[in-house]
Order: structure tokens, then C-alpha cells, then sequence
């Protein structure tokens, strides 16, 4: 059973940005995410990308799924754009693009900084410290 709020989103939602937006902030598509696994949510939304009959909230609740996808990481939803590309879910691949165009990197990044010049040293800290050549 789809969600009062879920199905308001999606009945109410005229483009798929602002479908995304909805959806992400409704704590009961967080719910799904944390309720279900990758597998079953993949499971579902592909039972209705591929039927000819989906009723609108059935529809409403694949999209909850998608966007609750977006929640498990991006290895679980990287693969459904191709298989969504001509399916019953016209705004499924515009809804992980713009999850993708929103995602924050969750790798740490390391950056190392060289010197501009032999007097100049980096401490531990990350902090420049510069130093005349008379003090090395």
C-alpha cells in the first residue's frame, strides 16, 4: 500500500525535479530504504517498469522505491538507467540523474600541496609556515 503522502508527491509533481525533491524529503521513502533491502526494492520497481497495467499508485510507490534506492548507495542504482530507459517509468533515469547531479562524494579525497619554494615547509597541521633563509 502506497503512501498518502507518496502518492499526493506523485500525483502532484509536474517534473521530475520536483518529484525528486519531494520524494527525498518524505521521511516515509526513507522508511522503505531503511525496511528494505537493495534487492527487493530493485525487485519492485522493475515489477512495474515493466507492466502494461500499473495503476498510479503502484506507479507512485516504484518512484518511492527508486528515490529510497538513491538512500542504499550508488552501486545499487547505477545499473537500473539502462533498464529503465524505455520503461513504464518515464522519469525514472531523469530522477538518478538529478540524484546524481546532488550526490555529495562519500570518499575522502586527499590532496597533497607542493611547495611554491624551497623556503616554504608544510607542517603536519596542513598549515603554511613559512620560512626566511636565514632561519633554515
Amino acid at each position: 500500500m502506497v503512501a498518502d503522502s507518496v502518492l499526493q508527491s506523485f500525483l502532484f509533481a509536474n517534473t521530475p525535479a520536483y518529484l525528486y525533491r519531494k520524494l527525498r524529503e518524505d521521511t516515509t521513502v526513507l522508511d522503505f530504504a531503511r525496511r528494505s533491502s537493495p534487492e527487493s526494492l530493485v525487485e519492485r520497481i522493475m515489477r512495474v517498469a515493466n507492466a502494461a497495467d500499473a495503476s498510479e499508485p503502484e506507479i507512485a510507490q516504484a518512484y518511492a522505491d527508486l528515490v529510497s534506492l538513491t538512500f542504499k548507495g550508488d552501486e545499487h542504482w547505477i545499473g537500473l538507467r539502462e533498464r529503465l530507459g524505455s520503461s513504464r517509468l518515464r522519469w525514472g533515469v531523469e530522477l538518478l540523474a538529478i540524484h546524481e547531479l546532488k550526490s555529495i562524494p562519500t570518499q575522502p579525497i586527499v590532496l597533497y600541496a607542493h611547495s611554491a619554494s624551497p623556503d616554504q615547509r608544510l607542517p603536519q597541521s596542513g598549515s603554511v609556515t613559512v620560512v626566511s633563509p636565514s632561519q633554515s
